[in-house]
């Protein structure tokens, strides 16, 4: 599997803003790939000795993330999610609900980067503790990646910004709808 160019070019902005000491947001439309992105970005922390856990609020997409970093990289990753049976505690690669990680977070080696699918789901960091919050606040020298479609909460606005309250500070990419239809990646809207 390879990346398309502005599979590439999310990728590259992600590690350009990692090896700064961001906490990227890369916005893609729907239906553009985030999940072989994801692939490449777990398997460059893994080949560096790193670990990764790959989070998200679904079972669905735990599935189809560890199944596209599988194709890509060759390598079985861990998953930990109740709804698929698998508490896989040892693996440098982990792809997990957000959930499920919570009941073995203690028994894994703590992470270095954190991706999060679905990033819009993420509530600021104002005090009030939501499941990704409790990961987040234990875990805060990881490196923190997000992906996303939509970089904002209809709550509180976007999810990334300076500041405190913010679990991520820089908008690292952007593909949107128009271009990526511009591009024929995506069928225009009718």
């Amino acid at each position: 599997m390879q990346l398309r160019f502005y599979q590439q070019d999310a990728y590259d902005a992600a590690i350009a803003s990692l090896s700064a000491e961001h906490h990227p947001v890369l916005q893609l439309a729907t239906g553009t790939g985030k999940s072989l992105i994801i692939a490449a970005l777990a398997e460059h922390y893994k080949k560096t000795d790193r670990r990764v856990w790959v989070l998200t609020h679904v079972q669905q997409l735990v599935e189809q993330n560890a199944v596209t970093y599988e194709r890509y990289s060759g390598f079985k990753p861990g998953i930990v999610c109740a709804g698929l049976k698998r508490k896989d505690r040892f693996e440098p690669v982990t792809f997990a609900t957000i959930q499920s990680i919570l009941g073995v977070q203690a028994e894994m080696q703590p992470p270095d980067l954190i991706i999060i699918d679905e990033a819009h789901r993420v509530p600021h960091n104002k005090g009030e503790r939501s499941l990704y919050e409790s990961v987040l606040h234990r875990y805060r020298d990881a490196g923190r990646v997000a992906m996303t479609a939509t970089p904002w909460r209809m709550d509180n606005g976007v999810i990334h910004g300076d500041g405190d309250q913010f679990w991520f500070d820089q908008l690292a990419y952007s593909y949107t709808v128009p271009t990526a239809v511009a591009d024929g990646y995506l069928c225009p809207l009718v």
